[in-house]
């Protein structure tokens, strides 16, 4: 097994953090961080959740051939709240945003500035512009976040239409330049389910609303527009899809959502970010009885890491995916690498680490 793509042995239902972990090590600044910068010297000892991740890391990334057992560390993770029961089935999503405010927290008490790489790497934020439609008062609210999740829209229009919908300008947006203009698209024509895409799940939840509330300027209660539009482009844009319903009739929605390889936000912001797809995670099976894979891209190529299973798979296989969480990174981040005999492929930019990464040491 090469750098990177290492088995991780199954603790019974840790595949949900499992998944969460290689998804985390083929995130760039982290990899730089944990395994460039950090040292187990440098950690102070109370940050044990930090050690056991640095050592956890390393062992991804070590050239030695083992199937990795993280004992500690799956234990470590049961303590991060009382919803993670050990042996059970768990929410990866829920897992992902608990893990990464910890460790968030923990980066930034070892650091003599409070620096944290997680803020750094995945934080991001859109500006919710609300409007009086009485006397066009508006104000501004930031909304940070480190992770969208997106509804599923019961009703939107399928990709077998979208792109007849959509502007030209639009449709590049879920558009594929290294296979073809259409050829994602292609592929679903055949299907005989119509098939959601991602665009459109991000189109519903950037899509302007109307409320009730105070106007600072009409001094009473008023009809208001809220506009929400990207102002912060995350460098690594997490976006998770809500399958699991939790209610009287708790379920899952299996619909199948398109991910593009390519996305396109300048819909959304007149900054017009640009993203390459790197990771997706898939969910498989029920509601309470499921399993979590994820697959990867080291390099342009497409990696299966199914805990114990680890396998090269190509393009198909990531569209066919039922995908839970995905992952991209910002192009202006990356340099196009030309591969002689293969497609071309995103590489990130060997950037000097700078000085705010350094880990305190203690006394």
């Amino acid at each position: 097994m090469e750098p990177g793509v290492k088995e991780i042995q199954n603790l019974k239902n840790t595949c949900y953090i499992n998944s969460i972990v290689q998804l985390l090590a083929h995130v760039w600044p982290l990899k730089q961080v944990f395994c460039e910068v950090l040292t187990k010297e440098t950690i102070p000892e109370n940050l044990e959740l930090l050690a056991l991740f640095h050592q956890l890391y390393n062992e991804i990334w070590s050239e030695n051939s083992i199937r990795i057992k993280p004992k500690a560390f799956v234990e470590k993770c049961y303590t991060l709240s009382p919803y993670f029961v050990p042996k059970t089935q768990q929410d990866c999503q829920e897992f992902l945003m608990v893990f990464l405010d910890k460790l968030d927290q923990e980066l930034m008490n070892s650091h003599p500035q409070g620096f944290s790489i997680i803020s750094d790497t995945f934080k991001g934020a859109f500006t919710n512009e609300i409007k009086c439609t009485v006397c066009s008062f508006t104000t501004e609210k930031i909304e940070p976040f480190l992770q969208l999740d997106l509804s599923i829209p019961e009703n939107a229009p399928s990709i077998r239409t979208i792109d007849c919908l959509m502007s030209a300008k639009e449709t590049m947006m879920i558009s594929d330049s290294q296979h073809g203009l259409f050829s994602p698209l292609i592929s679903v024509f055949s299907k005989e389910k119509a098939t959601l895409n991602l665009y459109y799940c991000l189109k519903a939840f950037f899509q302007e609303q109307n409320t009730e509330a105070y106007c600072q300027q009409c001094q009473c209660e008023k009809l208001h527009i809220i506009h929400p539009k990207f102002t912060e482009p995350p460098k690594y844009f997490l976006i998770s899809l809500k399958r699991f319903k939790y209610n009287f009739w708790s379920s899952k929605v299996s619909d199948k959502v398109f991910v593009p390889k390519n996305l396109n936000l300048a819909h959304f912001s007149s900054l017009g970010f640009e993203y390459s797809l790197c990771a997706v995670i898939e969910h498989s099976g029920f509601l309470f009885r499921g399993h979590y894979k994820i697959y990867v891209n080291k390099l342009g190529q497409w990696w299966l890491l199914d805990d114990s299973k680890v396998e090269k798979v190509s393009w198909e296989d990531v569209f066919n995916a039922q995908t839970y969480i995905c992952m991209y990174v910002r192009k202006d981040l990356c340099q196009r690498i030309p591969i002689e005999g293969s497609e071309s492929i995103y590489c990130h930019k060997n950037i000097s680490m700078p000085s705010r990464f350094m880990p305190r040491n203690e006394e």
